[in-house]
């Protein structure tokens, strides 16, 4: 169950962490300490000027928030633990016990759901304005300066894991040369032209010799896919991927956008960052 507790990852290297090895930076009054962008560079394999800057972006998400006063109720919270829950084919009492065994108690990762809502409310208002850039003539254009990024494979080898049980299935990816009771294997050969795109996606993002993500639910089945080898390569015509050409270009625009809020908000803020010598020790308070 490690990967439940990856949902939380960033918000809680800086929730948990107490203070140990002094502090890196002040932002609008609160600290961050050289703990915390060491538990960030642990985790995510950020240097310390980029684990630094990512957790002075979340302070200023913080300040921003309650600026706003940006609320979520206990209801809605409470809703998405359920979804997160059954999302993992379990009960919200299997949940709370599988959050126990990774080391996190119910309530702390509801604390980290409610900070999650309050920046998707936050982004959501900086993004209200229609994005007038998204159109068919700008999205050829993107297509034609982003050929490889929409590139496709012909064929590919797989290998399908199913089971109604996820903790077998994940056992199974673990160690997938051992047969595992309840968890059905079958081998393929796919072509992308011929699959849903929505599994074509998934295929594309997945290294060779790797698995895809697990979906699905208790009801209807988990399923994983070992990706052993694709094979081939071509760029579909802009008409068969003008919709993920579409999508592309709107991630980027947002990305562009809450960028550059939080880059103007970042030279406006009361920042202060420790300054070290050659050896890392702190020159100023």
């Amino acid at each position: 169950m490690k990967k439940i507790a990856l949902f939380v990852l960033l918000l809680a290297a800086s929730a948990q962490a107490e203070y140990l090895g002094g502090i890196a930076a002040i932002v609008e009054n609160e600290p961050i300490t050289d703990y915390q962008v060491e538990q960030v560079m642990a985790k995510t394999g950020a240097n310390p000027t980029q684990a630094l800057n990512a957790l002075i972006r979340e302070r200023l998400e913080d300040a921003q928030i309650k600026v706003l006063n940006i609320s979520v109720s206990d209801y809605d919270v409470e809703h998405e633990f359920a979804r997160v829950a059954e999302n993992n084919g379990m009960s919200k009492e299997a949940f709370e016990g599988a959050l126990q065994a990774d080391g996190l108690s119910a309530d702390e990762f509801k604390a980290e759901i409610k900070k999650r809502m309050q920046r998707e409310k936050l982004y959501q208002g900086i993004l209200s304005s229609p994005n007038q850039n998204v159109n068919r003539e700008n999205a050829i254009r993107f297509y034609n300066a982003n050929k490889a990024a929409f590139a496709k494979f012909e064929t590919a080898n797989i290998t399908k894991y199913e089971s109604r049980d996820r903790t077998a299935l994940e056992s199974a990816i673990k160690d997938p040369m051992k047969a595992h009771q309840g968890v059905s294997v079958e081998n393929a050969t796919v072509r992308a032209a011929e699959i849903d795109p929505q599994l074509t996606y998934l295929l594309i993002n997945t290294k060779s010799g790797s698995f895809t993500p697990i979906f699905g639910d208790a009801e209807r089945g988990f399923i994983s896919f070992f990706v052993a080898q694709k094979s081939g390569s071509y760029v579909p015509p802009f008409e068969a991927v003008e919709q993920e050409v579409a999508q592309a270009m709107m991630s980027q625009e947002r990305d562009v956008m809450i960028a550059d809020y939080f880059n103007k908000l970042r030279v406006k803020a009361n920042i202060d960052i420790v300054k070290r010598d050659a050896n890392g020790t702190a020159i100023n308070k």
